[in-house]
């Protein structure tokens, strides 16, 4: 039941947060004013924010679901096809840290990378939509990994 409660909840923040106005805070006002210190050489080409959900069960595992969406102005989104690792960037180096394993997960590219103190799950929905689980080696089984972020796209299990 709680994996029921924690999949409505992760699936409920992604609606919101896809659907969160987009008000200028103080940090997209920072950033209007390097624009303007930049002129007119430079152009803003895509931004990409990140939103964190975290989730610590009873033996004390951390699990870090990131929601990552991308706006895109001069850059083109039809340029992005399967894993957006531009998007993936935010949270870790893609390029850096060694990949396992690549696959689809509910029909979206997906690939696990995993270091010395961290597992990555990511999916790609679209150029515009980009998630990534965060663990540590061996408190999650890859199994158990997939179906939480298959039951986002797909609904629960009704046996859970």
């Amino acid at each position: 039941m709680k994996q029921l409660s924690a999949t409505l909840l992760l699936a409920l923040c992604i609606l919101t947060a896809c659907s969160a106005p987009s008000e200028p805070n103080e940090i997209e006002q920072i950033l209007d004013k390097v624009e303007q210190g930049l002129g007119e050489d430079y152009e803003k080409q895509a931004v990409t924010r990140v939103y964190d959900f975290k989730y610590v069960n009873e033996q004390g595992n951390t699990l870090i679901m990131y929601l990552c969406i991308t706006t895109y102005f001069a850059a083109n989104p039809e340029t992005v096809t399967g894993l957006d690792k531009a998007a993936l960037s935010a949270v870790f180096d893609p390029e850096s840290t060694p990949l396992q394993k690549e696959f689809t997960v509910s029909g979206h590219s997906a690939a696990i990378y995993q270091d010395d103190g961290h597992t990555y799950l990511c999916w790609t929905t679209s150029p515009e939509a980009s998630g990534i689980m965060e663990y540590a080696p061996g408190t999650v089984t890859e199994e158990e990994a997939l179906r939480i972020v298959r039951s986002v796209y797909e609904g629960p299990n009704p046996e859970e």
